[in-house]
Parts: structure tokens; sequence; C-alpha cells
């Protein structure tokens, strides 16, 4: 029996700040996805959820649900309430929380991907998600030690809000990061590691912490 597991509406903000709605037709032209390690602190297992982007040619505004359907496991997930957004040259319809019973790991292999527009008009694709071979992701602390430096780093900067401040590529000192933000309240070493679909966020370091 398949399990339906609903996406709610919460959103991490790393991935959906910056953005501007836009009714610019459904067609799916591309999907990005990757599991989303999150790491409260270096010893407690992450929070985990998939985040799915899709990059759509036309109508982005008339775009209603994303269903996940894992071909290999008995999941299916929904989501109706999508965020959209465009920069200077692409659409996409997204939602970054699907999530599994027991925060358990998303499961690695083949996924079915539907599109559906306001009419009930569909568009499927399919996309592989995997994970690198002798990769621990139990703690933020196995993590690093595993990964021997196969990621690229950015470095996200929140206010005492949780609002995001910045997202810049690259690996820089708190002092840095305090010093170029003033308003920031704490910021996360975002990881997404280069042979797998996984995009880690790390603990958060708070400036009172490295004062």
């Amino acid at each position: 029996m398949i399990r339906h597991l609903y996406c709610g509406a919460a959103l991490c903000a790393v991935f959906a700040a910056f953005i501007s709605c836009s009714d610019t037709e459904v067609k799916i032209s591309y999907v990005k996805a990757f599991t989303v390690l999150d790491y409260k602190n270096d010893t407690d297992k992450p929070d985990v959820r998939l985040a799915v982007f899709v990059e759509t040619d036309g109508k982005i505004g008339r775009t209603e649900q994303i269903k996940i359907k894992s071909e290999e496991k008995e999941f299916e997930w929904t989501a109706n309430n999508l965020v959209k957004f465009t920069n200077e040259h692409d659409a996409w319809a997204s939602c970054l929380n699907f999530v599994c019973p027991n925060n358990a790991m998303i499961p690695s292999g083949l996924y079915t991907l539907t599109l559906a527009d306001a009419e009930g008009k569909e568009e499927k694709t399919s996309f592989v998600l995997h994970y690198p071979e002798n990769m621990a992701f139990e703690t933020a602390a196995q993590l690093e030690k595993s990964a021997l430096g196969n990621f690229r780093a950015f470095c996200a900067s929140y206010d005492e809000k949780g609002t995001l401040l910045s997202y810049e590529e690259g690996a820089k000192s708190p002092g840095a990061v305090f010093a170029a933000r003033t308003d920031a309240l704490y910021f996360r070493r975002c990881l997404e590691l280069l042979s797998g679909s996984v995009y880690c966020l790390m603990p958060p370091v708070y400036r009172d912490k490295t004062e």
C-alpha cells in the first residue's frame, strides 16, 4: 500500500529567500532534487527532508501541485502549497519539505514527478536520488569527518528573527562573517555534496559564542 505524505507550508529560508512571483506554460524543462540534512548541533541526528525544484517553461502562476512517487519504495508525496519564483532567466515551482515518517532518511533511487496545473493538466518526468558511498550522516561531526572536502561550501547569515540576511559561496571564519554583517545574530555553513543528492545545513554559530 502506498503511503501518502503531505508537505507542510514551512519553508527552508536558505532556498526560498530573495524570490519573486511570476505568471510567465506549464512544461517541465529541468528538475533538481536533493535530501536536506538540517543539523541543529554537533551531536544529534539531523532533521531530514526532500527538497524539489521544478524548472518550468510558461505559465508558472497556474502550477498547482507536485506529486512525487518513489519507484523503489512505497512512498508518494503530494504538495499543494508550492513556492513559485523566478529570476532573470528561469521560472521554478518547488516544495522544500517532503518528509518520511519518524524523520527517516529519504530513500535513494528512481522517482516519478508529476506537475499539475490549475486545469488538472499533468506533465511527468523522473529524477534519481543517490548518496555518496562511505559517507556518515548520523551527526554533523561524522559528516564533516567523512566528507573529506567533497562539497561546495556556502555561508548563510541570519538576524535575531531568523530572517536570512546573506547567502554567499565560500568558507568564511566567524570573525569575517560577523564583521561583514553587523546585524547578524548567527550564521550556518551550508554544504552541497559533490558526489550525491545531499545538501547539509550545519549547526548555527552564534555571535556571542565567538566574541
